[in-house]
């Protein structure tokens, strides 16, 4: 049956999973030169830059002492052997976890290894073989020797046990028994490049780069590999050959990226720049297991799973997003936003008619049933006809025990199709017009319909099938109105909300938590799709997609490739049964996924790398750490395992936590033992076997027995420090209370001594005082005496002056006069009157003298007369001038003094 269609050609294709690394990102050059892998699981990378080791979860990069480009690169037992310009020999692992590094060419002649580049690495038995265009080197029971070759080498090939030897102009060669015996000599493979020989059942399979493949044997000599691939690799240039295990080959070109062909040469896969790899440029590839296929690139690296379902993929962006995929006719037939298509033979065709975007797609006796945006269509040979107006026809349900009756959930509400006849004919069936996506039967009188954004409603019908009433449960338990989706479980309806699982309570007539669904498979799932005819289930969750057995197994395998995962169309992910595979909607086509078997071993973890306080430390080392500074550094290796992460739990934790690289860092230890467990996850959610590593935190110094030893001779150090502490205290102290009693005699006697040294200077003062006031007294005893003296004087002066007339002598007179004048004005009174006042009144003269040192001898006696308390009276006869001379004179002294409203006698007398 051909559909009225248009076929789209270009690069709609199946295609397998590629990852690509863009090793630049982590510090390596973007040109790889070759691959291989360990017994282990490492994959080792020939880069410009280096050695490139990968253990599934992160890359590192190992350079050679010089620095120079490996160009080659073989893992064999527990040596990883390269090749470079000049330079060959092995890396190995040392006792501490580090790859190491050993040259092999010491021991050949300087001029055996000059000018040589190894390109080529192979080994047979114990003897390996490593090749340059112009030599050929053997390592054998660790001797180097050098095998001499009729012409320029090209390349090396292992064939059953053979080593095979292509030349530049010489065809192809043996080596048997050291002898280099000819093969195969035509003049095609003349200047041909020969890229690899191979086995081809009972024939050789020579591979070149400019004239394509040819099988070989003696009988038909050489013959044209003739088939599909043959034409291709002639215009893509040939780079790289190998042959999988099932017999399907391998082909890598310098033009057009990778091909996988068929044993016969048709072409199976193709990866390029356009489909899939990061460069079109092949240097080398390799193949594991048949599971990997890993292509070193000029421009990058990438890994193809060959063991993965295949996909199909659209790069026209005709196809656009696909949300709907079934089987119909021998055909699949995807809908997408862009209309109807179907695959046949590899190719992508346009159903006429059906633009627009489809939602579902339904096989019902034999006929093809596609929801549309525009209604809902009959798909048939020649025509796209619609058999619903109803706009936006989202989903199709069959009504139970109503055979050829339908439900349809639309934009405006939900209608009803029925075939009477041979003729589809659709009605509406609810009176409301709200659009609903999400349509499931409770029973064949009860249905469920969710809206996007008002929630979710039961309508019941009548026996007919007729509507009958719409309850809105926006007020009977529902979490949110928003993103509800209606499932149904073997049988059960369940409603996915934004807060969780929720199930319908009869009794109560609300919704309640669906516990059996929260708990089995998470409020946070996603239910894909249901088995009609099983109990199986797909549960899509933060961790991927998974299948599981039952809704209550507890385990799940997981049924999409990582890849495939980042072009899933989040929110609108569809499982769909296709016959016995699965298929899952991508943003550009489909892919079919796997059903892993749930038991897959993993490869356990060991431990690659210890370093202890920031130094490294050999594997087999009872590892101990210091008190302080106790980090240490755990460094796991898995290499076999894919997409896998690392989880680790000491002994006293319950939980495990996971690591985003290969290295645990674990610092501020306390002492004790540490039992650590450590194991791989995969995206799959397997677990590999639990590994253990046993280290210790050292107590500090004073915690171990020879501290404690120290410890006790120090405790008896101090005990006797302190016996002997004691004694010499106590000898102190006795010491110390015989000073005390003689300080305290001496002090008593020396009290004592004052004592009565203080009471004969009491004694003393008080005599001083007696005395002094005797000496005020008889000091102003004499000044008053004196001063009656010189009043006297001056008395009798005045009285003879006042009887000069009576007088006749006026020389005696005047004689008698000056003897009085003589008498009071006596130099020798006053300077005995002065000594006496300096007796009484020490410093009094030279206080004045500091205050005013022009004060006149009479100054001084009228200061000291004032002092005495004197009055002017008193004071006048002394000074043998009137009283009112002594106030003129004091007003005067006043002023000498500078004294301006104090007064005279309080500023003498505090002097």
């Amino acid at each position: 049956m051909l559909f009225f269609a248009v076929t789209i050609k270009a690069y709609s294709q199946f295609q397998l999973p590629v990852e690509n690394y863009e090793l630049n990102a982590i510090g390596a050059s973007n040109q790889n030169w070759g691959v291989t892998r360990a017994d282990d699981g490492s994959v080792y990378v020939a880069n410009t830059m280096g050695l490139l080791r990968f253990d599934g979860l992160v890359w590192n990069l190992y350079q050679l002492p010089n620095k120079t480009v490996i160009r080659s690169v073989l893992a064999l037992g527990d040596k990883i052997f390269t090749g470079s310009y000049e330079e060959f020999g092995y890396w190995q692992w040392d006792i501490y976890g580090d790859l190491k590094y050993t040259s092999l060419k010491n021991s050949l002649e300087l001029d055996q290894i000059k000018d040589q580049e190894i390109w080529k690495i192979k080994s047979i038995g114990d003897e390996v073989f490593f090749q340059s265009f112009g030599r050929l080197f053997r390592l054998k029971d660790q001797q180097l020797s050098v095998i001499e070759l009729p012409s320029l080498l090209i390349a090396i090939n292992v064939v059953e046990d053979q080593l095979y030897l292509s030349t530049k102009s010489n065809g192809v060669f043996m080596l048997r028994n050291d002898i280099v015996v000819p093969v195969v000599d035509h003049k095609i493979l003349h200047e041909s490049n020969i890229i690899s020989v191979s086995k081809k059942g009972a024939n050789l399979f020579i591979t070149t780069s400019l004239n394509g493949c040819f099988v070989y044997n003696k009988e038909e000599g050489l013959q044209e590999f003739k088939s599909e691939i043959n034409d291709r690799i002639k215009e893509d240039l040939l780079n790289s050959f190998s042959v999988l295990d099932d017999g399907r080959m391998v082909f890598g070109t310098i033009k057009n990226g990778l091909y996988v062909a068929s044993n016969q040469g048709s072409v199976l896969y193709h990866f390029n720049r356009e489909n899939s790899l990061d460069n079109n440029t092949v240097l080398n590839h390799s193949t594991f297991d048949n599971k990997t296929l890993w292509i070193a690139l000029d421009n990058g690296l990438s890994k193809v799973f060959l063991d993965q379902p295949s996909y199909f993929t659209d790069k026209t962006g005709q196809l656009g997003v696909v949300y709907a995929v079934t089987e119909y006719q021998g055909k699949l037939f995807l809908g997408s936003n862009t209309g109807l298509y179907f695959v046949q033979n590899d190719t992508l065709h346009f159903v006429e008619g059906s633009q627009g975007q489809v939602w579902f797609l339904k096989v019902i006796d034999g006929e093809l049933i596609c929801g549309h945006n525009s209604g809902t269509f009959l798909v048939s040979e020649k025509s796209f006809e619609r058999i619903s107006d109803f706009a936006g026809g989202w989903t199709l349900k069959a009504f139970p025990n109503r055979p050829n009756e339908y439900v349809i959930g639309s934009y405006i509400g939900l209608a009803h199709l029925k075939k009477v006849k041979g003729r589809w004919i659709s009605t509406r069936l609810s009176k409301t017009t709200m659009p609903f996506r999400y349509v499931e039967f409770e029973t064949p009188y009860v249905i469920w319909a969710a809206h996007a954004y008002k929630g979710l409603y039961r309508f019941k019908l009548n026996e007919d099938g007729s509507f009958d009433q719409m309850i809105n449960f926006k007020n009977k338990g529902l979490s949110s109105e928003y993103n509800v989706k209606i499932v149904n479980v073997n049988g059960g309806i369940r409603f996915k909300t934004n807060s969780g699982w929720m199930k319908y309570d009869a009794v109560l007539d609300e919704l309640v938590e669906d516990d059996l669904l929260n708990n089995s498979i998470g409020p946070n799932s996603s239910i894909l799709f249901s088995e009609t005819s099983g109990t199986q289930v797909g549960i899509k969750n933060n961790n991927g997609i998974f299948i599981k057995e039952h809704i209550l197994d507890t385990a799940s395998v997981s049924v999409v490739n990582p890849i495939i995962h980042k072009k899933i169309l989040i929110g609108k992910e569809l499982l769909t049964k296709v016959n016995s595979k699965t298929i899952i909607n991508i943003v550009d086509g489909f892919s079919y996924v796997n059903t892993f078997e749930k038991d897959l071993k993993l490869q356990a973890a060991r431990v690659a790398k210890i370093i202890v306080d920031q130094e490294t430390v050999p594997l087999d080392f009872e590892v101990e750490l210091p008190h302080r500074n106790n980090s240490i550094e755990i460094y796991f290796t898995a290499p076999k395992n894919e997409a896998y992460q690392y989880q680790y739990r000491l002994h006293h934790e319950d939980s495990w936590k996971s690591l985003a690289t290969n290295k645990l860092f674990l610092e501020n230890l306390k002492e004790r033992n540490y039992n650590l467990e450590y194991r791989v996850v995969n995206s799959n959610l397997n677990y590999s076997e639990t590994s253990q590593f046993n280290f210790e935190v050292l107590p500090p110094w004073y915690a171990t027995t020879l501290g404690y030893f120290i410890f006790t001779l120090i405790g008896l150090l101090i005990v006797g420090l302190i016996y002997l502490y004691q004694r010499r205290k106590l000898k102190r102290k006795e010491a110390q209370i015989k000073a005390d009693f003689d300080r305290k005699q001496k002090l008593l006697l020396e009290e004592k001594e004052i004592e009565a040294q203080q009471k004969l200077l009491e004694l003393k003062a008080n005599a001083l005082k007696s005395e002094l006031k005797l000496k005020s007294k008889r000091l102003a005893d004499s000044a008053m005496e004196l001063g009656k003296k010189n009043e006297a004087f001056q008395n009798l002066r005045n009285e003879l002056l006042h009887n000069r007339e009576y007088i006749n002598n006026e020389y005696w007179l005047k004689k008698v006069i000056r003897q009085i004048n003589k008498e009071i004005e006596d130099k020798d009174q006053w300077a005995l009157f002065e000594r006496n006042f300096n007796q009484v009144h020490e410093e009094f003269f030279k206080k004045l003298a500091q205050i005013n040192n022009k004060l006149t001898p009479k100054d001084l006696k009228l200061c000291a007369y004032i002092k005495m308390n004197f009055s002017n009276k008193e004071i006048a006869p002394l000074m043998n001038i009137t009283v009112r001379g002594v106030e003129t004179h004091r007003f005067r002294l006043k002023k000498k003094l500078d004294l301006k409203e104090e007064n005279i006698f309080e500023f003498i007398k505090t002097l």
